[in-house]
């Protein structure tokens, strides 16, 4: 099959899932208007691509995109912060003016837990500062605590733990 004129452009994976700190691959290829894959597709001058949806404060490597050492065609991501948004690829026919615009949906989950946080609920609600080592609590009192895990990134995680009193605590 031959494929025809460039009609599109098309970012794979299209839609992807990854853990934070994992590095993913996007390539970009031209597609005809049967979806065949334009092989050779002249992509000058090169498209831009950015990250789109990602909240500001993760905005530092969410916006990075960098480039592949084998294929200027093709991006790599290492996103920290978990989240949901997209990658976007733009690029400008010179010859004929027109705008191509491909995007790939991301979520990225939190990585593998690092680290545990005691909190201290007041009503349901966490109290401002979490408990700091060494725990201080006054004997007969009653206190609900919840756990907060971590990634390497400061991710949030549902930390599943098991509670258990060591020593001759609470008797």
């Amino acid at each position: 099959i031959t494929p025809g004129a460039l009609v599109a452009l098309k970012i794979s994976p299209e839609d992807i899932s990854i853990p934070a700190g994992d590095t993913v691959e996007f390539r970009l290829s031209g597609v005809d208007a049967q979806g065949n894959r334009v092989e050779g597709a002249d992509l000058t001058p090169e498209p831009t691509w950015r990250v789109i949806g990602f909240s500001p404060e993760s905005s530092k490597d969410h916006e990075t995109l960098e480039p592949s050492p084998e294929d200027s065609q093709r991006r790599l991501w290492k996103p920290e912060r978990a989240g949901k948004g997209s990658i976007e690829a733009r690029w400008m026919d010179t010859q004929t003016g027109k705008i191509f615009t491909a995007q790939a949906a991301v979520q990225v989950a939190a990585g593998k837990l690092s680290s545990l946080e005691i909190q201290l609920m007041d009503n349901g609600r966490p109290q401002r500062t979490p408990l700091q080592r060494p725990y201080v609590l006054i004997s007969g009192a009653k206190y609900a605590l919840k756990t907060i895990g971590r990634d390497a990134f400061n991710n949030e995680i549902d930390a599943q733990v098991t509670w258990n009193l060591v020593g001759n605590l609470g008797r």
